[in-house]
């Protein structure tokens, strides 16, 4: 299996940032996992690493309802930075909603949707990209 050497978790409950670490950190797939409380903050580390020659995440887990900067101002932002638009993302979310599903749809980088309670079905999609 092919190791997802960085991954950014980016939600604003520390609860799930939590959770979600250490379930992806229990999994052989994932090495490094960075969290952010919002979409800002994962931001500034992306331009940071670009500015520095640093590693990209592979992956990206993004919450949608966050102060600050919301999941679809980050995917906003990043869309306009060609070294990071191809990052896979996979949305966090409590509730799909047609609406969300349809905007989603202008993303290439979204490649789904997972529940805030990932389950270990959930995370073997995810690493299936990497294989």
């Amino acid at each position: 299996m092919k190791k997802i050497t960085l991954s950014y978790i980016i939600d604003d409950n520390e609860f799930v940032l939590l959770m979600r670490e250490k379930q992806l950190s229990d999994h052989p797939a994932f090495d490094q996992i960075k969290t952010f409380t919002n979409g800002s903050l994962a931001l500034d580390e992306i331009n940071k690493a670009i500015l520095h020659n640093e590693q990209l995440p592979l992956l990206i887990l993004l919450d949608l309802n966050m102060p600050v900067m919301n999941g679809w101002e980050f995917l906003d932002a990043i869309s306009l930075i060609p070294t990071v638009n191809k990052i896979p993302i996979y949305l966090f979310t409590a509730t799909v909603e047609v609406a969300g599903i349809e905007k989603a749809k202008r993303y290439n980088q979204i490649k789904g949707f997972l529940s805030k309670a990932i389950s270990s079905e959930e995370i073997e999609t995810v690493t299936r990209l990497f294989i």
